[in-house]
């Protein structure tokens, strides 16, 4: 099991690479997934509707950090909880 924030080193980086974009900031999409990082790190009392919303906005706003990220909240992250998996698998399939 990987911690949340080794998990997410990632997709910071992914982050801080991306070229600005004239419709969506860096910044914008930074805190889409701190919150999502956040909130998944509440372990059983993470907010999973609010999880999946935020998801869905990131899927609009920055695809592939999308991309990036359901893979890593699919895997296993130490102490969160097993809907977030769940969660990730629904947001992969479609």
């Amino acid at each position: 099991e990987t911690g949340v924030p080794e998990a997410f080193a990632g997709i910071y980086r992914t982050i801080a690479a991306r070229p600005e974009a004239a419709e969506v900031d860096r910044e914008e999409i930074l805190s889409v997934v701190q919150r999502i990082e956040a909130e998944v790190q509440k372990g059983p009392q993470a907010r999973l509707p609010t999880v999946e919303r935020w998801l869905g906005n990131l899927e609009t706003v920055a695809p592939d950090i999308f991309e990036q990220l359901i893979p890593v909240l699919a895997g296993p992250l130490k102490g969160v909880d097993p809907g977030v998996r769940t969660l990730a698998e629904k947001a992969r399939r479609g």
